[in-house]
């Protein structure tokens, strides 16, 4: 069993989504990309360099949360896994919805779909580093 490759998912009410476009593009220095008519809900934020590991999903009402999509090489094992260490199984439609303990949601899937494609194999983005970008000092730990 193997996870090909994991991005995080943004999940923002319809009403900010417009909103929240702009601001987590230009947090994450990256650009938006094409919207795929079959999943219109969905908008991928591409960095400069290796391939989409961020995207946001509009959804209907309720609280923003975030979750992540594992992209793996077998859906049912992964789901009898993670069933097996404490998940329960939402929904199947071509693909696992999953409530892990402590109530996070996860999705398992197998095909790279919404992924930009790119050549070979996936690659992580470089980091960015400017005058423009938000910058943090680590902590000193003592």
């Amino acid at each position: 069993m193997k996870i090909q490759w994991l991005n995080a998912v943004l999940n923002i009410p319809a009403m900010g989504f417009d909103d929240a476009q702009g601001y987590w593009s230009t947090a994450t220095a990256t650009t938006l990309g094409e919207v795929n008519p079959d999943h219109d809900e969905f908008v991928h934020l591409l960095p400069q360099s290796g391939d989409m590991h961020l995207e946001l999903q509009r959804i209907g009402d309720g609280p923003a949360a975030a979750h992540l999509d594992l992209v793996v090489d077998d859906i049912g094992a992964w789901t009898e896994r993670a069933t097996a260490l404490g998940a329960t199984v939402v929904a199947t439609p071509g693909h696992s919805v999953l409530q892990t303990p402590g109530g996070r949601s996860l999705l398992l899937r197998s095909q790279l779909e919404r992924i930009e494609p790119s050549a070979g194999d996936r690659s992580l983005p470089s980091p960015r580093r400017g005058p423009d970008l938000p910058r943090c000092t680590p902590p000193v730990l003592r």
